[in-house]
C-alpha cells in the first residue's frame, strides 16, 4: 500500500494577547510552534507537553471567537438562523449527528461573554467554551530499552489464542500520523467506498469528500498526515504523538521491524483532531462522532482537559453504536474526586448516570515495577472515572519520521505519559473485540477491568485510587492465567518448644482473593550427593487459599530440610524459591529440680558436700551442672 505525502497547510488564527505571551516565553526557533489563538476562560492550570520534550504548565484556555452550544432537540434550522441573527453571530459548524454546533462570535466579544449571552436562549441545552486540550505525553531521549510493557501484562499468553482481526477497527483520535511508516502502512484503515470512487466527489455520502485514509479535523481536509513542510514551526512532540500512539495499539507485528503492537490485526483509523499544539474540543468531538458513524470498534483519545459536558453526546452516541471509548486519566498528579471541580474531559465523561454507567474506559500509567507513575493522574471519586492502570513509562513505539528534518530521524522511540497507556490498552479492547466478537461496550470495559491484577502491595500509600489494577492481556482474554508465587519465604525452628519441629511463612501472591485454590508445601533432606544442598521434594501438606505458615513437626533435631511452596488455581502449579537449611532445636528451659538435698559426704577426709534429688525427668537436650553459692551464717 503506498501513500503519497501532501502539504498539511497551517490554519492561520491572528495571537491574541496573551498567546504571544506564552509564545515569548518560550524559545522561538526552528521546532517551536507559536499556539493558536486563544484566550484564558478560567483558572485551573494543566500539564501539557512542552515544545522540544519535557512538560510545562498553561492556563486553561479556549479557542478566541467561538463557542461550543449544544440546542435542544426541537430546535429547526429555522430558529438557528434566528438566533444567529440575534447575537451577531454566525454557524462556524455544524457536528453531523448530534445536536452541537459551532457559533462564531462577534468581533470584540470575549467566549466567557458569548457563553453567557447562549446559556440563556430557550433553545439552548448549554453553552460553553471550545477548549484547548492536550496531548498527554512527552517523549524521552532516544535510548533503546526492551518493550517491557507486553510481559508486564502478560501479552505473550494472550497472543497464543488471539492476535487480532482485521475486521476491528481502532480509531486513533489525535495529532496525525506517519502514513509512510514501514511498521504502520500496512495496518492503516483505508475507507474502499471512497478509494474506488470519484476523486473530488464525497462518493458514500458520509459528508467527508475523499476521506480515504481519514480525516483531518484540524485543517479540515483529507489528509491527517502528522509531518511538517520545510519552513513550518513545530511542536516535536505533537508531530511525534499520534504515531507513536497508533504503534502502541497496532504496530505491524511479527514481521522482523521495529517494534510490536499490542494488536496484530487490527486497522488502525487515522484521524488527526488537532495540530502540533494540541486538539480544540470541538474538533474533537468532530473526530469521535467521524469514527462512531463510519465504523471504528474502539477509540483512542490521549487528550485531557477542562471537564466539558459536550463530550456526552458524542460518547452517548458510541455507547449506543456498540463502540468503546478510552480515555487518558491525564498528568497533573491529581487525585479525581467527587467534586467536579476535579474533574476532566474527556476521562470523566462516563454518563448520565455516574457510578453507574461507565462510557470511558479511563486509564493511568505505571512503570516497569507496577509503581504508578508519579504524574499519573488518579481517582478517589465513588464513580469509577479511572477504571484502570497499564504501561505508560518509557515505552517504545515507532516515531514519525522524515529525514529531512534533524529532529525526525529516527523511526522509533520511548515517550511516556498517560498518553501512552491509552493507545496501549485501547490495542487490548481490539483483542478482546476479536476474541469475543458479541461483545458489547459495556462488556468488554468490564471484562478488562474484572481481570486486571492487583497492584495494591506495590502501592500501598495510594492503592485506593488505581482503578481495579493493572490490565493483563491474558486473563482479559479469558486465559486462567497463573498466580505469582509466594514471596518471603522463610524456614526456621520454631521457638519457644522442645523441639522437633520446624516453621515455615511467606507472603501469599495478589491473586490468593479470588483465585489461588491452595498452596502445597514440599519439603527435601541434605543431598548424598552434594552436601549442604537439597536433595529431592516431596510434599508434606496441602493447605487451604488465605494459608502464610505451615508447621512441620514431627522431624528429628538437628537435621537440615529445604523447604518450597507451590500456588495452585485451577490449572496452575507456580513453585517459590527454595529456603533453608532450617534445624530443630529444643529452645525451651528444662524444668528445676524440686527435691534437692544437701548432705555432708559421710565417710570422707571432709571439704565435700553431696547433693541428691529424685523424681526428676530429665530433658534429652540437658547439660547437666551444679553451682555452690554462699555459706550462710
Amino acid at each position: 500500500m503506498m501513500f503519497r505525502r501532501r502539504h498539511v497547510g497551517l490554519r492561520y488564527r491572528p495571537p491574541s494577547i496573551f498567546a504571544v505571551a506564552l509564545a515569548l516565553m518560550l524559545v522561538c526557533a526552528m521546532g517551536y510552534a507559536a499556539p493558536p489563538n486563544t484566550e484564558v476562560v478560567g483558572p485551573r492550570m494543566f500539564t501539557m507537553a512542552a515544545p522540544g520534550g519535557g512538560s510545562q504548565t498553561v492556563p486553561e484556555l479556549a479557542a478566541s471567537g467561538r463557542i461550543i452550544v449544544q440546542l435542544k432537540p426541537d430546535v429547526t434550522p429555522a430558529q438557528l438562523d434566528d438566533l444567529l441573527d440575534d447575537h451577531n453571530c454566525t454557524l462556524q459548524r455544524a457536528i453531523p449527528n448530534t445536536p452541537l454546533v459551532v457559533i462564531g462570535l462577534p468581533k470584540g466579544m470575549s467566549v466567557n461573554e458569548g457563553q453567557a449571552e447562549w446559556s440563556t436562549e430557550a433553545q439552548v441545552q448549554a453553552a460553553e467554551p471550545d477548549y484547548q486540550m492536550y496531548w498527554t505525553a512527552v517523549p524521552d531521549d532516544p535510548l533503546y530499552p526492551q518493550q517491557w510493557q507486553f510481559d508486564a501484562v502478560s501479552a505473550p499468553i494472550g497472543w497464543d489464542i488471539e492476535t487480532g482481526s482485521a475486521n476491528v477497527v481502532v480509531a486513533i483520535c489525535d495529532s496525525g500520523y506517519d502514513p509512510d511508516h514501514v511498521d504502520l502502512v500496512d495496518k492503516y484503515w483505508v475507507n474502499q467506498a471512497e478509494l474506488a470512487g470519484n476523486v473530488d466527489e464525497d462518493d458514500d455520502g458520509n459528508g467527508f469528500v475523499d476521506d480515504i485514509y481519514g480525516w483531518d479535523f484540524a485543517q479540515d481536509d483529507n489528509d491527517p498526515d502528522a509531518g511538517p513542510q520545510q519552513g513550518d514551526t513545530y511542536i516535536l512532540s505533537g508531530v511525534l504523538h499520534g504515531t507513536h500512539c497508533a504503534g502502541l495499539a497496532g504496530a505491524t507485528t511479527d514481521n522482523s521491524i521495529g517494534v510490536a503492537g499490542h494488536d496484530w490485526g487490527c486497522q488502525l483509523m487515522m484521524l488527526r483532531i488537532g495540530d502540533w499544539w494540541g486538539p480544540f474540543t470541538s474538533d474533537t468531538i468532530a473526530g469521535v462522532q467521524y469514527a462512531v458513524d463510519n465504523g471504528a470498534d474502539v477509540i483512542s483519545l490521549s487528550i485531557g482537559g477542562y471537564y466539558t459536558t459536550m463530550y456526552d453526546v458524542p460518547f452517548a452516541n458510541a455507547h449506543a453504536a456498540g463502540v468503546v471509548v478510552v480515555a487518558a486519566a491525564g498528568n497533573e498528579y491529581w487525585v479525581f474526586t467527587d467534586d467536579p471541580n476535579t474533574w476532566m474531559s474527556p476521562v470523566c465523561n462516563d454518563g448520565p448516570n455516574l457510578g453507574v454507567d461507565n462510557f470511558v474506559l479511563g486509564v493511568g500509567a505505571t512503570d516497569s515495577n507496577d509503581l504508578a507513575a508519579e504524574f499519573s493522574n488518579r481517582d478517589a471519586s465513588s464513580y469509577n472515572l479511572v477504571d484502570v492502570m497499564a504501561p505508560g513509562v518509557d515505552v517504545w513505539s515507532t516515531y514519525y519520521s522524515n529525514p529531512t528534518f534533524p529532529d525526525l530521524i529516527s523511526e522509533y522511540g520511548p515517550m511516556s505519559g498517560t498518553s501512552m497507556s491509552t493507545p496501549f490498552t485501547a490495542g487490548l479492547c481490539g483483542l478482546v473485540k476479536a476474541h469475543f466478537p458479541a461483545f458489547s461496550a459495556d462488556q468488554i470495559i468490564d471484562q478488562i477491568r474484572d481481570s486486571c491484577d492487583d497492584i495494591s502491595d506495590q502501592n500501598p500509600l495510594i492503592a485506593d485510587t488505581l482503578g481495579q489494577g493493572r490490565i493483563n492481556t491474558a486473563a482479559a482474554l479469558g486465559l486462567d492465567v497463573p498466580p505469582d508465587p509466594v514471596s518471603s519465604l522463610q524456614a526456621y525452628d520454631t521457638l519457644g518448644d522442645e523441639g522437633g519441629s520446624i516453621t515455615v511463612t511467606w507472603s501469599p501472591p495478589p491473586q490468593d482473593d479470588d483465585d489461588v485454590q491452595g498452596y502445597n508445601v514440599l519439603r527435601a533432606s541434605e543431598s548424598g550427593i552434594v552436601p549442604g544442598t537439597p536433595g529431592s521434594f516431596s510434599q508434606v501438606a496441602q493447605l487451604p487459599p488465605g494459608s502464610s505458615f505451615y508447621i512441620d513437626t514431627p522431624v528429628p533435631d538437628h537435621t537440615p530440610y529445604w523447604y518450597q511452596v507451590v500456588v495452585f488455581d485451577a490449572a496452575n502449579f507456580v513453585p517459590s524459591s527454595t529456603a533453608g537449611p532450617a534445624e530443630a532445636r529444643d529452645d525451651l528451659p528444662p524444668d528445676q529440680i524440686e527435691n534437692l538435698a544437701a548432705v555432708d559426704t559421710q565417710a570422707d577426709g571432709g571439704g565435700s558436700i553431696s547433693l541428691s534429688w529424685y523424681g526428676y525427668d530429665f530433658p534429652p537436650d540437658l547439660h547437666r551442672a551444679a553451682r555452690r553459692g554462699p555459706a550462710l551464717r
